[in-house]
């Protein structure tokens, strides 16, 4: 991708200017087990309230889609002004116990708490719902906020290897896609047990349809035991991580619009900002619409959750396969192999029928492997873009640059989903509470799913080619930052230079810039190796 070819370094061993990797850089297995394991605590509640939040207001609490439209869109604005004010204590946060983990800690019960509450339908009429649910979802995005954004920013403090962080997001990675299974599967099961659909549903005029008192008990029951899994989960990095200062940077927190302005300064993280926010796009506008098209244009409601099954199963087996491709090809040129694993299906569930229903298996099966790539490599380019800043200015923000990453996501996330609700209601004439719905809902349904996510992952192929941080440049950026650990490892235990560490690491920075830039005019490849 771009003009320059991506390249890849030589595995091996890093000896000579460099300097090696100090051994506490090193992460045993168990510690990036239980880092990971802390993903599932906030993807497992994520993937319910995607897959099935918007049907449970729609077709089980009765709202409106204006309302429920109000509800989701209010409610995904406020957890993406949250995640930068968390991201902004969070950097000022100095305990015993490090800067991440006491947030971990003390958000996690009342998170499970007002996750829990949403599934609850309250007595009342629309607007009673609508403020219910409006204030209840606010609360626990909040909640989540205080907990994802310093967890994803805790990467930073597991090592001060890069190939450590990536093998330990790729942990991260593996046990988020397992808890979005694991998250799914227990509420669709959970369905399938106390709703018994196999009598025909029936409409009451205004009151609600067959089965929605099965329907309440389902929701609220999955939310417990999901619940329970959060909390479990959550506290699973808290006890089994150690943070770790980096020596070659410096901790500067800024005010929130000054590192708004300060992110926007960085073109490799506004670039991998756009990627993250297309692909999370279309996830999030398949996810949303899902539930609501196998029912109203496949007529297999029943079946709903096995073919989730199917979509995540394949997306677990899909990490190592991804990871393998970013040690091999590098992580822009993984990122458009493994999204492009999207389109066929996209595009086949634009004209998919009733009679085909069998292609939606094979469909999902490929569509997992995309979404895995679509997990896992934005989020491991991340440190890059942290670290190249580092190496140029000398200061990490990485809770800074981990809040407002998925700041931008949430806002047009937020208003993508609330916009595709409320289609429903205005093109497509949905009617809240009924057994069938109008022909003019089913091609809402498809042109939500299958070509506004074309277009994003389209879109997301140009600002990949844009992406400036290839292999070699990444390679470089490590080096930098190696170096400069090592003149701060050398002033700590008593080398004299008569020079403060600040000048010694500007120098080492400009320097080996420098050397980049010279090397990159030559058409010069860094090789050597690097440390597993």
């Amino acid at each position: 991708m771009g003009d320059e070819k991506e390249q890849v370094p030589l595995l091996g061993s890093l000896r000579g200017g460099g300097g090696a990797s100090r051994p506490s850089a090193k992460l045993s297995v168990l510690t990036k087990f239980l880092f990971g394991i802390g993903g599932a605590a906030s993807i497992m509640p994520s993937t319910v309230l995607g897959f099935y939040l918007q049907i449970f207001l729609l077709e089980t609490a009765g709202l409106s889609p204006a309302y429920a439209s109000v509800v989701i869109f209010v409610g995904k604005l406020w957890d993406a002004v949250t995640d930068p004010m968390v991201g902004f204590f969070a950097g000022r946060t100095d305990t015993r116990m490090g800067r991440m983990r006491p947030w971990l800690l003390l958000s996690a019960l009342p998170m499970v708490a007002l996750y829990i509450a949403i599934w609850i339908v309250p007595h009342g009429g629309q607007s009673i719902m609508a403020v219910y649910y409006t204030f209840v979802y606010c609360g626990y995005q909040t909640l989540l906020s205080c907990f994802h954004v310093p967890y994803t920013a805790l990467t930073m403090y597991l090592s001060t290897d890069g190939r450590e962080r990536d093998s330990a997001t790729a942990y991260r990675m593996a046990s988020e896609v397992i808890g979005t299974l694991v998250g799914a599967v227990a509420q669709g099961l959970c369905i399938s047990f106390f709703v018994d659909k196999s009598s025909e549903c029936v409409d009451f005029g205004d009151e609600p349809r067959s089965y929605v008192s099965q329907e309440k008990t389902a929701y609220f029951v999955g939310a417990c035991v999901v619940g329970l899994l959060m909390l479990i989960t959550a506290m699973s990095p808290f006890f089994g991580v150690k943070e770790v200062n980096d020596a070659a940077v410096r901790q500067e927190p800024l005010s929130f619009f000054k590192g708004l302005r300060y992110t926007f300064k960085q073109r490799p993280f506004v670039y991998l900002m756009m990627i993250y926010l297309c692909a999370w796009l279309m996830v999030a506008l398949v996810q949303t619409n899902l539930a609501l098209y196998v029912h109203y244009v496949l007529d297999m409601e029943s079946q709903f959750q096995y073919g989730i099954i199917l979509l995540l199963v394949a997306a677990v087996l899909s990490i190592p396969v991804w990871q393998l491709c970013i040690f091999r090809l590098g992580k822009r040129t993984t990122y458009v192999i493994g999204i492009s694993f999207e389109l066929p299906g996209l595009f086949s569930l634009l004209y998919l029928t009733e009679k085909q229903q069998d292609l939606l298996w094979l469909i999902a099966i490929v569509g997992g492997f995309g979404i895995g790539s679509a997990f896992l490599v934005p989020w491991s380019m991340l440190p890059d873009a942290i670290d190249e800043a580092a190496a140029r200015d000398g200061v990490r923000r990485e809770s800074l640059f981990y809040a407002f990453f998925v700041f931008w996501q949430k806002f047009a996330t937020g208003i993508a989903l609330a916009l595709s609700t409320l289609a429903l209601e205005v093109f497509g004439n949905y009617k809240t509470g009924k057994c069938s719905q109008p022909k003019s809902v089913s091609l809402t349904l498809r042109l939500l799913i299958s070509t506004g996510p074309i277009l994003l992952i389209i879109l997301s192929f140009f600002f990949t080619w844009k992406y400036p941080i290839t292999e070699a440049k990444r390679w470089d950026i490590r080096q930098t930052l190696e170096r400069r650990r090592n003149v701060k490892g050398n002033t700590s235990n008593g080398i004299p230079n008569g020079r403060s560490d600040e000048d010694q690491s500007d120098d080492i920075s400009e320097t080996v810039m420098s050397e980049t830039e010279a090397k990159t005019k030559e058409g010069g490849v860094v090789s050597g190796a690097v440390t597993g």
